[in-house]
């Protein structure tokens, strides 16, 4: 449907929970997809050879999704070929499983979001929001330790394709949002 179109963001609407195989493939503009639907099960190579170029990346805003498949077939993911400057964002760690294994980083918001017209860029990280909270930082460990919070928003995947920020390899690949009640 999508496959090689000059489409640079698309919004996956909430009653499509199956995305096949190669639909988003090729489309060498691609910068931003997000994901409507709670359930989603994506096919194999959906974004291959997407958002190709030195500084090419996509952003995949996956905050509503709270259930994730990821099919697989002959070794390659959905996730395969996707730029090393992408980021994907997700609410909950629920479906972190499911992705890990094919991306870094990951990025859990905790029930945070993003602004219609937040800006996004590779390499970097992109502050989200939620009502009545303010967003104190990224942390690279659950429990949201002091010790662990990150200090820049810039990050890199070196040789090994491990997550690195502040010069620190993040060994889980997975970065956490912290938020401040307005009430705290």
């Amino acid at each position: 449907a999508f496959s090689t179109t000059k489409v640079k963001e698309i919004t996956i609407p909430a009653q499509v929970s199956d995305i096949p195989n190669t639909i988003l493939q090729n489309c060498e503009n691609l910068e931003k997809v997000t994901f409507l639907s709670p359930t989603l099960s994506l096919g194999a190579n959906v974004f291959k050879n997407s958002a190709n170029g030195e500084n090419g990346f996509i952003t995949f805003d996956m905050t509503a999704v709270t259930s994730l498949t990821v099919t697989t077939a002959s070794g390659s993911a959905s996730f395969n070929g996707v730029p090393k400057g992408s980021v994907v964002y997700c609410s909950t760690t629920s479906i972190m499983e499911n992705l890990i294994a094919f991306f870094k980083p990951l990025v859990v918001t905790n029930g945070g979001g993003f602004a219609s017209g937040a800006s996004f860029s590779a390499y970097k990280l992109t502050a989200p929001s939620q009502p009545e909270h303010i967003f104190d930082g990224w942390y690279t460990d659950a429990s949201l330790s002091e010790s662990n919070k990150v200090n820049s928003e810039e990050f890199t995947i070196d040789q090994y394709n491990r997550l690195v920020v502040d010069s620190k390899v993040v060994t889980s690949g997975i970065l956490y949002a912290k938020w401040i009640g307005l009430e705290d």
